[in-house]
């Protein structure tokens, strides 16, 4: 492929952080577009150096076995098609590490199009939790029964979306010297965290805290005192958001309740904090105290039974909910069975066997000791340290996730991962040229 239709590619790779504002439609289409054209630029050369790395071979691997499950699952349709169509993210990976991510000026722009990014998706957030409604005009009421935000999306995962590229674009400014992106840092942390925070979203508010503990070491091992600042400044302020939310409610008087029921047929402007949060703090303390009594608990129960069903290849991709059904438990169906078992670890156990998860997890652990071997370049490059913290959090293997599969969660997972991949793979290059 020429060098203008190299220009073109490096342009959706730098505006797909803006795609991930619009749907998973727009975002992967981008990333499917990266993948078919980086696989015809290496037919049309002739270059196929890239499979000879041992990282992207551990991939194409894990592609290779998704596949073979799908072959022998039941159904086997779906599983396979889902498999077949895995290839996408490897390839994705490939292209940002040996082609298009390997230009500063690319990196650079990437970096601002995720910053742009979070501070519209945070603003647009806040702004639904102030006055109702968020710019595009979606209310936050409807979707009352999950009692959460939903920014400019159709349903309301705002949060852990916000969550899964915020990280970089902070750390971007934890790393600038002047006046103005300092002042730009401690806003933007604020937001952030506020806008997570008031999504309604717990997991997303747990990991984004972990989050901002372990990029509050990092700054401090590398004295960055504004940046340390910012993070403090950020946790007290939801600290202080927390202990706002958990005062008692005062009892509600005669006159209050007559202007209520006045008040009944009066349309929805903006949500309260407890219509909101409802009670987040405590949802969040009676979550985790009775863990494997809630839903989640009986869905990670019900992944590593479905898993132990078939340990090496797993029931398939996107099989578990037929699978869920026939494991012998006394809990209803509609209990501890879902789209997948809400953790990353128990997703690929149950549906990619031992084998997958296996494989997944080496192709993770590689990329962490590439990182590890680079560790004094991770902390000298705020926005690579930023990729870093987003992806152990996403690997956290104590939460509850949403499905791996899904585009609209691994989207953004696979982007973070070809940053990272090539950030430390151009450092590696320069520290040996040094």
């Amino acid at each position: 492929m020429g060098p203008s239709l190299t220009v073109f590619f490096r342009w959706v790779l730098v505006l797909l952080p803006i795609a991930f504002l619009f749907g998973q439609a727009v975002a992967q289409t981008c990333v499917v577009a990266i993948a078919v054209g980086f696989l015809l630029r290496g037919i049309a050369l002739r270059e196929y150096s890239w499979m000879r790395d041992r990282w992207v071979m551990v991939l194409l691997l894990l592609w290779v076995w998704l596949c073979v499950a799908g072959l022998v699952a039941d159904p086997m349709r779906e599983a396979l098609n889902r498999g077949a169509v895995f290839i996408r993210y490897p390839l994705f990976v490939a292209a940002v590490l040996f082609w298009l991510g390997n230009d500063v000026r690319t990196q650079r722009l990437v970096g601002w199009s995720l910053l742009i990014a979070v501070a519209f998706l945070a603003g647009d957030m806040l702004w639904q939790y102030v006055s109702g409604f968020d710019v595009f005009g979606n209310p936050a009421d409807r979707f009352a029964e999950f009692t959460r935000l939903s920014g400019p999306y159709k349903s309301p995962h705002a949060g852990i979306s916000l969550l899964w590229i915020g990280f970089p674009a902070l750390f971007l400014l934890y790393g600038m010297a002047n006046r103005w992106a300092r002042a730009a840092s401690v806003l933007l942390s604020i937001g952030f965290a506020l806008a997570i925070y008031y999504s309604g979203e717990r997991m997303a508010f747990l990991l984004m805290l972990c989050g901002f503990c372990l990029a509050l070491v990092l700054m401090l091992l590398r004295r960055r005192w504004f940046a340390a600042f910012a993070i403090v400044v950020s946790l007290g302020i939801v600290a202080a958001a927390i202990q706002q939310d958990l005062k008692p409610t005062p009892p509600v008087t005669s006159a209050v309740a007559d202007a209520s029921s006045s008040a009944v047929t009066a349309p929805a402007t903006a949500p309260s904090s407890s219509y909101v949060l409802d009670a987040q703090p405590t949802r969040i303390c009676e979550g985790i105290k009775n863990f494997w009594d809630s839903i989640y608990g009986k869905l990670w129960l019900s992944g590593w039974h479905v898993g132990l069903s078939k340990p090496l290849t797993g029931v398939g991709l996107r099989n578990f909910r037929y699978a869920c059904a026939d494991v012998e438990d006394p809990t209803p169906v509609t209990e501890r069975c879902g789209a997948h078992p809400h953790n990353l670890y128990m997703e690929l156990f149950a549906e990619a066997g031992a084998v997958g998860m296996g494989l997944f997890i080496l192709a993770m652990a590689m990329l962490l000791w590439r990182a590890w071997r680079a560790r004094h370049a991770v902390l000298a490059d705020t926005v690579t340290a930023g990729l870093l913290v987003t992806l152990l959090v996403r690997l956290w293997p104590l939460a509850t996730t949403t499905g791996q599969f899904h585009p609209w969660s691994a989207d953004p997972f696979w982007f973070i991962v070809a940053l990272l991949a090539v950030r430390l793979s151009m450092q590696h290059s320069d520290a040996r040229a040094a």
